[in-house]
């Protein structure tokens, strides 16, 4: 009887409880926020390391966000380019897939611009920040980093 009783409770648990309701996933690109001036390219492995992300066994489609300081706002855009791998080891950019170029005197909340773009990442494996470009005119931007949210 024990047993029944015990074994009945167990497929109870497995079956209505679930293990983890609404879960969501997020993740910085930079450890640390970069600072990137007027008319700049930075890019990843000279003015910033991005940290790669395994995004295989997260769902196909998620977000990624962006957010920076305008030093002046001004109708100048700045860009944010990530490299994608199928196999973790090549890397390949496209700047029309995973890019969000926003003009940097976007409606800012104390001062943040902040940006979220869903992106499908089908047959993406890992995920890098590859670039960030700061427009001729724009003024320095500081406070740059962007994530991914699943």
């Amino acid at each position: 009887m024990k047993k029944t009783i015990l074994i009945f409770l167990i497929a109870f648990i497995v079956l209505f409880l679930p293990a983890v309701a609404n879960q969501t996933y997020y993740m910085e690109f930079l450890t640390a926020a970069i600072d990137v001036n007027n008319n700049i390219i930075a890019v990843h492995g000279g003015a910033f390391t991005s940290i790669e992300y395994d995004i295989s066994r997260y769902p196909a489609v998620g977000g990624l966000t962006i957010w920076f300081t305008p030093a002046a706002p001004a109708a100048v855009k700045i860009e944010f380019e990530w490299s994608v791998s199928a196999d973790g080891t090549n890397w390949s950019t496209d700047d029309e897939t995973f890019e969000i170029a926003v003009n940097t005197d976007e409606r800012a909340v104390n001062g943040v611009v902040r940006v979220n773009v869903p992106f499908p990442f089908w047959g993406a494996k890992k995920i890098r920040l590859e670039r960030v470009v700061v427009g001729n005119g724009a003024g320095n931007c500081t406070a740059i980093n962007a994530g991914i949210s699943f």
